[in-house]
């Protein structure tokens, strides 16, 4: 959300809907709530602080319908300018009222609005000049710029000053246009007064005045060539007729305010309508589903188990595989009932912290010594509220980039999701991929599907590969752990670690997580991700129909998007991958009032740590190698490293070295080991317990 959209929220106290468009000039709908602002060139603060306070005051309080179905003076021409020059007097009066400290901004807004010239009275012309005019200029540009008032006009500015309702200000424009008419028909019959006196010239005058002409006539001829002088052009009286009655004619044309025109022009003027601002939007239903089942992950496995069978009788799954596999179930249970225990103590103390102590209608014996002293005397009784039901749900990154990591990445999801079937918390496992086939995203033909619509997210190529789930059976989760964790699972035909949809991933999560919710009676849920690089640009279904106009011959546009939800009507920045990150994660916590925790695992040298800056504050920040430094030193002496502001709550920089959560199995001692070697390798598992258990303390404090 932007800062402009932020100020415009909370000068209005409501929700609006505001969306940057290539128009010219800044609206509001009042009907459907909708601020549209352009973007302005050469914008000073004061200058975009009043004209979005200036909207604000619309939203707050003009009314549709007053102003239209209830108008009786609608269809009378240029009304509506007498009307926007009022009303304006009168939401801007009612806006410094409720934020005294706009008129700084409205002040210094309008100066410079006059200084450079935006109502068009450099020529200081104020005698012919309309009263609505003159108006608009005295409450927007001040007394200062030089126009005046006789004393039937003093009486409108101060009946425009005290306007408080719309109807005000329609009777009041009604007076003032019928007020500007009959000065203009008072003039024209004047003009037209003192034109009849020329005509009543008899014929002998006439003749006479003719004469005379003649005679100047012949006298500038013989001048002509000795003087610059210009002939007097004077109109004739019948000229002159004409223009005064096609003026009565058309009298209403010159009723128009022309400050309230020119500010319109010249406001328009300032507007970039270069740029192209698209607001994308998540689609309710994505037209192919990227959902591959835990199920369908076990057919596919024994689909290429058949094939190794067929080619040389190889075992996907070895003897290896199925030992270590057990290994870690048994070493993990400590730390899953450590875990276990931390989160019910947390969560109970949650629990208590909410409790409330109520008096009851029974006297309490214990206290009825004291009755004449205090008649604090009934019984008490406490209510502890029920814990809220949690839910997770957690997103792995089935990159190449994480195959070295791989791994001890997936023991740690094992070990969370095992705490999750301990303390009976739904959860659900998707491994994010855009490595598995693509033919469910294409056409008959093999050409590619058109997913998205031209405001819309396109997660074309997206896989969701569930691993765990809440849902299976032991023998299930057991069998799963065994090939997620085997050798050759992540170099199996789909099975492969491919690039890193993350942005695509968490926009289907966007209309998943609610869906999950539902089905498990989710109160408090969140969201993991376990990642260790950055997420890939997210596509929309307009990058489509721009790369096929291009194709075609047609100029390249400029597109500014924006990601839009139209429940809560906010609008999110996505110009980057990073920024898309951000803002695909705020936009979930905003909607569905969920904990994001990220895992985000590297390794501790100076160039990974900037790489991992970038994946989360974008290519274009300032990135210190003082903060680089620091992180370092916070992960060589933790093992982990804690980052603000990238749409998480907590996001952990963890040292790939440290990515597995440390067992608590027993040292392991040779007959001929030196004692100070035993030493150091005690050392070094107690520190590896600690910085396991510092890590697991600050997850659960978040997910309790």
């Amino acid at each position: 959300m932007t800062k402009t959209d932020l100020v415009a929220k909370l000068l209005a106290n409501e929700n609006l809907t505001v969306i940057q468009a290539p128009v010219q000039t800044a609206s509001f709908d009042i009907k459907n709530r909708v601020l549209r602002l352009p973007q302005w060139k050469d914008m000073t603060d004061d200058l975009l602080d009043m004209l979005v306070g200036h909207e604000v005051g619309h939203a707050l309080y003009t009314t549709l319908d007053e102003y239209s179905t209830k108008n009786p003076h609608k269809d009378v021409p240029y009304f509506s300018g007498y009307m926007n020059v009022l009303e304006d007097v009168r939401i801007e009066k009612l806006m410094k009222r409720r934020y005294p400290g706009l008129r700084k901004s409205f002040n210094a807004g309008y100066k410079e609005l006059n200084t450079r010239d935006f109502f068009g009275i450099a020529a200081g012309d104020f005698k012919n000049m309309l009263l609505i005019d003159k108006i608009n200029l005295y409450f927007k540009a001040g007394y200062n710029c030089g126009v005046t008032f006789n004393e039937e006009e003093k009486a409108f500015v101060r009946r425009a000053e005290e306007t408080e309702t719309c109807k005000d200000v329609i009777d009041l424009a009604k007076e003032i246009y019928d007020y500007s008419k009959k000065a203009m028909e008072d003039k024209i019959e004047e003009m037209k007064a003192q034109s009849d006196e020329h005509d009543e010239f008899d014929e002998e005058e006439a003749a006479e005045e003719q004469e005379q002409r003649t005679s100047n006539a012949l006298d500038f001829e013989a001048e002509e060539e000795d003087t610059d002088e210009v002939p007097d052009e004077t109109p004739s009286p019948s000229t002159m007729n004409d223009a005064l009655q096609d003026l009565e004619d058309n009298i209403e044309d010159q009723l128009e305010s022309q400050t309230e025109k020119n500010l319109e022009n010249k406001l328009q003027e300032l507007a970039d309508t270069s740029i192209e601002y698209k607001y994308i939007t998540v689609p309710k239903q994505f037209k192919v589903s990227p959902l591959v089942t835990y199920k369908e992950v076990f057919e596919q496995h024994a689909a290429y188990q058949a094939e190794w069978d067929n080619n040389g009788g190889y075992k996907i799954i070895t003897e290896d595989d199925i030992e270590n596999a057990e290994k870690f179930k048994a070493s993990s249970k400590n730390v899953v009932s450590y875990l276990v225990k931390e989160f019910e103590m947390r969560k109970s103390a949650q629990n208590y912290k909410r409790a409330k102590v109520a008096k009851t209608g029974s006297l309490d014996g214990k206290k009825l010594y004291a009755y004449k002293l205090n008649d604090d005397i009934f019984k008490q009784v406490m209510s502890i509220p029920n814990g809220k039901n949690h839910g997770m749900v957690f997103l792995l990154d089935w990159s190449a980039s994480m195959d070295h990591v791989l791994r001890p990445t997936i023991e740690q999801v094992v070990s969370l999701a095992m705490f999750c079937r301990g303390a009976q918390i739904p959860f659900q496992v998707f491994a994010f991929t855009n490595g598995w086939t693509d033919a469910k995203y294409r056409n008959a033909d093999g050409t590619r599907m058109i997913l998205a619509g031209d405001s819309e997210v396109d997660i074309y190529g997206l896989t969701m590969m569930e691993l765990f789930s809440s849902k299976m059976s032991q023998s299930e989760f057991n069998k799963m752990i065994t090939i997620s964790l085997s050798r050759y699972f992540n170099n199996l035909g789909n099975f492969k670690t491919s690039g890193t949809p993350l942005n695509s991933a968490l926009a289907w999560l966007y209309n998943y997580i609610p869906e999950f919710k539902s089905k498990n009676g989710v109160e408090k849920m969140t969201l993991i991700t376990l990642t260790d690089g950055e997420g890939e640009y997210l596509r929309t279904g307009f990058d489509q129909i721009r790369m096929r106009r291009q194709s075609q011959g047609e100029r390249y546009i400029t597109v500014k998007p924006f990601l839009s939800d139209t429940v809560t009507r906010k609008n999110y920045t996505m110009s980057d991958n990073a920024e898309q990150t951000k803002s695909l994660l705020q936009m979930i916590k905003d909607r569905h009032a969920i904990t994001t925790v990220g895992f985000y695992i590297t390794r501790p040298t100076f160039r990974y740590l900037h790489s991992a800056m970038v994946a989360h504050y974008g290519h274009g920040s300032h990135i210190s190698a003082m903060g680089i430094e620091d992180m370092k030193k916070e992960l060589r002496k933790n093992g982990f490293a804690s980052m603000k502001d990238t749409g998480r709550d907590e996001l952990f920089i963890v040292a790939d070295s440290k990515a597995k959560i440390s067992e608590d199995s027993e040292l392991t001692i040779g007959k001929k080991e030196s004692a100070a070697r035993i030493a150091r390798e005690l050392t070094k598992k107690l520190s590896n317990k600690k910085t396991s258990r510092i890590l697991l303390n600050q997850f659960i404090g978040l997910v309790a």
